[in-house]
């Protein structure tokens, strides 16, 4: 996952990845509400669960991938989904 959010110009990781946990976040100043909201538009599309977290004053997304059957392809949708709501927050 992390190697997709590096990829993603629209998206930067926030923390090392631990185990199963990768934080990250749009980029730019000011996008906490933009995070939470993309993490809300994701989890009532069905898209994807992640949730946010606080990492130096911040709010950022975080995926914790738990389940045993997640695929390499399940965590590519995921991410595709997380850029596509960014895309549809910014009017881009």
């Amino acid at each position: 996952m992390a190697q997709l959010v590096e990829a993603a110009p629209e998206l930067e990781l926030v923390a090392r990845v631990d185990a199963n946990v990768c934080c990250f976040s749009v980029v730019g100043e000011g996008v906490e509400v933009v995070n939470a909201g993309v993490v809300a538009r994701l989890q009532l599309s069905g898209c994807a669960v992640f949730s946010t977290t606080r990492i130096d004053g911040r709010t950022v997304m975080r995926a914790a991938i738990v389940n045993h059957r997640t695929s390499v392809e399940d965590v590519h949708f995921a991410i595709r989904g997380v850029v596509e709501a960014v895309r549809g927050s910014s009017g881009g």
